[in-house]
């Protein structure tokens, strides 16, 4: 096997693992930015699709509209189901509902529309650069204090610091608006040796 198939294979098998190894590497944004598209998304499957859900679920809690209630219901049902040997992985990514969702402007909601399926490698991006520098993205956001702290609230404060941070946008951001690991990381260790 190749050296990117066993990264993919570690990245599915202990993505938590993988993380804090990273964390404590002393070149992590060497690592990052060498490892191919796929393994990124096979490290995040599990996360994105914790995105999907937490951000399906406030959707809901945000409408009255008793049939947007009713498709939200049954795509959050979808989502929850688990594989079985009959039927694969249940259809979370169907046409018509993330069109549907896109012509309500992802019901205001960054993190949903981060979670459209054509945004599958962003939003891989997101989520480990969220968990890799909560701590940092805390401090820049002031909620060092917050209680929560899943992974979809971790991209929601990303989202939000990419949002109101020019700074943090300009370095997190490369030419092709793919992240720039090398800057994010530069970003960072400038901001806190002050």
């Amino acid at each position: 096997t190749s050296n990117n198939d066993k990264w993919q294979r570690a990245a599915e098998l202990e993505p938590r693992r993988l993380i804090r190894l990273v964390e404590r590497f002393p070149f992590a944004t060497d690592v990052l930015q060498a490892v191919s598209d796929d393994v990124l998304i096979a490290w995040t499957a599990a996360w994105r699709k914790d995105c999907r859900l937490a951000g399906l679920i406030q959707y809901r809690g945000r409408t009255t509209d008793k049939s947007i209630h009713t498709w939200l219901d049954d795509w959050t049902k979808r989502l929850a189901e688990p594989p079985t040997k009959e039927k694969r992985a249940p259809p979370f990514d169907n046409c018509d509902d993330w069109k549907r969702m896109r012509s309500r402007a992802y019901g205001d909601d960054s993190l949903l529309q981060q979670c459209d399926f054509g945004n599958t490698l962003k939003l891989a991006q997101h989520i480990l650069c969220a968990i890799i520098y909560d701590p940092e993205i805390r401090a820049i956001t002031g909620t060092e204090d917050d209680v929560e702290n899943g992974v979809p609230t971790q991209v929601r404060r990303h989202l939000t610091a990419l949002d109101k941070i020019e700074s943090y946008k300009a370095a997190y951001y490369a030419a092709d608006r793919q992240i720039n690991w090398a800057a994010v990381e530069s970003y960072f260790t400038s901001t806190f040796e002050r």
